[in-house]
Parts: structure tokens; sequence; C-alpha cells
């Protein structure tokens, strides 16, 4: 069994601020350019469990597709080296605007929780697309300001833990 206490609620080095409300079923993540505004209008109180909101959980469906790529969990090393980031949003989001590869009803998403100062910031993640996990780029037909809007959101819905090796499980 892995030992899930890092990066956790309390981890000094990966704190989590804000919980946003979510209900048992996830949410999707509104269409159009301020989608990451959406979820961030979500965010109402500080902490992790106690009085706080508690973050939906990671959908099991999305999990099971990421850890079972190869590629997706390539991408996850290179997230947990490359820009040391151990947590992640995972959700079903919209498309923001023009994405003819993501269904329109919503597809998979994972973001990792990264600092605004990260030179990638806003492309940190992936989205599963018709032709499988592809950049996130691909969610909101080009737009960027969405994308980082969606990068921030991310750190404050962190519902999943990202290992060495790529893959993601449930906080």
């Amino acid at each position: 069994m892995r030992d899930t206490t890092y990066p956790r609620c309390g981890d000094p080095h990966h704190p989590q601020p804000f919980a946003p409300r979510w209900d048992d079923g996830g949410v999707r993540i509104g269409s159009g350019i301020g989608a990451g505004l959406l979820l961030l209008a979500a965010l109402s109180s500080a902490g992790c469990g106690g009085s706080g909101t508690e973050v939906a959980a990671a959908p099991a469906s999305c999990l099971e597709s990421w850890n079972a790529d190869p590629s997706a969990k390539s991408f996850g090393g290179h997230v947990y080296d490359g820009h040391e980031s151990h947590r992640a949003q995972v959700a079903i989001m919209e498309p923001i605007g023009s994405a003819p590869n993501v269904d329109a009803a919503g597809a998979c998403a994972v973001v990792f929780a990264i600092p605004e100062t990260d030179v990638e910031y806003g492309d940190v993640g992936l989205v599963e697309t018709d032709l499988g996990w592809a950049p996130l780029l691909e969610l909101s037909g080009g737009d960027l300001a969405a994308l980082e809007e969606v990068q921030d959101a991310a750190s404050a819905a962190a519902n999943a833990s990202l290992y060495p090796d790529g893959t993601l499980e449930p906080n």
C-alpha cells in the first residue's frame, strides 16, 4: 500500500488554503472564457477538512483512464520531476469555445497545481479527447487566458495525488 499522506491536508509544502464545494458526482466546469472563474466563485472557506467545505472526489473513470495510458503517465512523471507538482485537479470539464476534439458534454481533464511563476503555466495538464489524452489547448480552442484561469483553479480544487511514476490516486 502506497503512503498517501503526502501531499494531503496539513502538508506544509503543499497547503490547500481553499476548497470548493462540489456535488458527490462531481461538477462540470462551465464553458466559456470564464470557466476557471466559475470554479473560483465556488470557493467558500479556508482549510482542509474541519469546518471547510470539501473538494469533489476525482472521477474514478478519469483516474482509471489516466493510469492505463502510458503517455499520460509519462507526462505525469514529467510534471512530478520537472514542475515539482504532486497534486492535481481531476474533473469532467466542458470545452471552452471551439474544441472539435473534446466531447461537448465534457471530458476528463487533469490539471496540475503549479505556481504562477512556472514557465508553462496555463498548459500543465491534459484533457481526454477523441484521439486520446492531449494538451489542455484542445480544451480551450487556443484561448490561453482561459487556460491560465483553469490552471489557477486547480490548486484550490486539487483532488488527486501525483506520484513519481506519473500515476494519480484520489485524495
